[in-house]
């Protein structure tokens, strides 16, 4: 599902003219330019019957974006919203699919981190969201 994440927010014309090819999973290259967006898995579940696992799965992701202004950040991340707002829709490229069925925003969050000792930081809006999807 990372790789079908990615697909969708690199693939989504809005987001991609605001930030180009700056989406990372996981980790950001330190000499990158602003803005960019950055996403982690904070959690994954498979659903277990009996008869065994089912092809429904829910996965709890983390989405920062990240800029020098919060208004670059609000920016980004309504084009990240615009990316996702695509239930029952399938992700991922030709051969690596899902589907989706539904998709959550549960918590958002504004961050300032000043480095170096320098008045200028780096301003995030993180976005926690369910993503809850079979395999195609």
């Amino acid at each position: 599902m990372r790789t079908q994440l990615y697909y969708q927010l690199s693939n989504t014309a809005g987001l991609t003219a605001v930030v180009s090819d700056r989406i990372y999973p996981q980790r950001v290259p330190k000499s990158d330019a602003t803005p960019y967006v950055v996403f982690d898995v904070i959690d994954r579940e498979a659903n277990y019957q009996q008869s065994g696992y089912n092809s429904f799965n829910k996965m709890i992701v983390e989405i920062s974006s990240v800029g020098t202004s919060i208004s670059e950040c609000v920016s980004v991340r309504d084009q990240v919203f615009t990316a996702l707002d695509t239930e029952h829709a399938e992700w991922g490229d030709t051969g690596d699919k899902v589907q989706m069925h539904s998709i959550k925003l549960l918590t958002e969050s504004d961050n300032f981190f000043l480095f170096d000792g320098s008045e200028d930081g780096i301003r995030e809006i993180t976005q926690t969201y369910e993503l809850n999807y079979t395999e195609a």
